[in-house]
């Protein structure tokens, strides 16, 4: 399934109670591009720049010119950010 479409409230780390990921598994080096993480975030690529700016989600990282953000933090900001009510 792609990333962008998977549901995040049914994400197989949050139904154990947790978000980190099993040792080893391929969740902890998955990438998901700008467009994916505003996807997930429901906000814009331009808006996706400003939080990362203003230092709000993890920076991304640059993969052969392009950029790409771990799921698992981007997943862990939405997750603290509900339960903080951020």
């Amino acid at each position: 399934m792609n990333p962008s479409t998977y549901p995040i409230n049914h994400h197989p780390a949050e139904r154990a109670g947790s978000i980190e990921p099993a040792r080893g598994s391929s969740e902890t080096y998955q990438l998901i591009s700008k467009k994916e993480v505003a996807s997930l975030l429901a906000i814009s690529q331009r808006t996706v720049d400003r939080l990362v700016s203003a230092g709000d989600i993890p920076r991304p990282l640059k993969v052969g010119g392009c950029t790409r953000f771990r799921r698992i933090e981007i997943l862990n900001f939405i997750h603290s950010a509900t339960t903080t009510g951020r």
